[in-house]
């Protein structure tokens, strides 16, 4: 299966531990890893047979306009479609603070638009885009779409690049200064498809189960000792 991960100078060492994860779990795996051509990420940072894409993007505000926005490199992967697109028919996109912890032949295929896990917290993108782009207006119809949570997604790229829904969700993001989450289920408008919790498992949030990927978003992270932390230093010091 084809891997995408979006980084940073100050995530790479964390790519790394999902990439060492994913590999334990696919031998067979294709990873790209997305950094801005202003960051020193290239592939001699990771383990042999990864490939670095770099994106040629001016992201025009800072996580001083919006804390949510721990890293700019969240939005390489919108402005990346078109290079994605000409490369390969479907990926699994995985943020950096998870871990593959289990086989994911499941997911293993193109689906029609995109698969992600229906968000937790916003069940509804009017919810979502009220918390993290409040400024924003919305019609009606938004309070009854499902929202997703952008952790993990496996993209169809012919469907995002037909539909410039990479495009929407880039202009929605520079427009309210906020980050890729409100802004992909902006353009996506609850047109997914929802998959098991156990591809995206909120870590500091439920109790842990059979889980195929750990997911520490929020606040707390395994590299500072967030519960569940050695799973993820196990695949650090592979």
């Amino acid at each position: 299966m084809n891997y995408v991960i979006s980084t940073d100078d100050n995530f790479k060492s964390y790519a790394q531990v999902l990439i060492n994860s994913i590999y334990f779990w696919d031998t067979d795996a294709v990873v790209y890893v997305l950094a801005n051509q202003y960051s020193t990420v290239i592939a001699d940072d990771f383990r042999q047979g990864v490939n670095v894409v770099n994106i040629n993007v001016n992201i025009p505000f800072t996580r001083r306009d919006n804390f949510h926005l721990t890293s700019t490199a969240k939005l390489n992967r919108l402005t990346a479609i078109p290079e994605l697109y000409n490369r390969m028919d479907y990926a699994l996109y995985i943020d950096v603070d998870a871990v593959v912890n289990a086989p994911l032949k499941e997911i293993d295929r193109k689906p029609e638009t995109i698969m992600a896990v229906k968000d937790k917290f916003q069940p509804s993108v009017y919810k979502q885009i009220s918390r993290w782009a409040p400024g924003a207006m919305l019609l009606p119809e938004y309070k009854n779409q499902i929202a997703f949570n952008s952790g993990v997604m496996v993209f169809n790229f012919e469907w995002i690049y037909k539909n410039d829904i990479h495009k929407k969700a880039f202009e929605f993001a520079c427009q309210h200064k906020t980050t890729d989450q409100p802004s992909f289920n902006f353009a996506v408008a609850g047109n997914f498809e929802a998959i098991d919790r156990r591809y995206n498992w909120s870590v500091n949030y439920d109790d842990l189960q059979d889980t195929a990927i750990l997911h520490w978003h929020g606040r707390y992270k395994p590299w500072t000792g967030a519960k569940c932390h050695k799973i993820w230093d196990r695949y650090k010091c592979m």
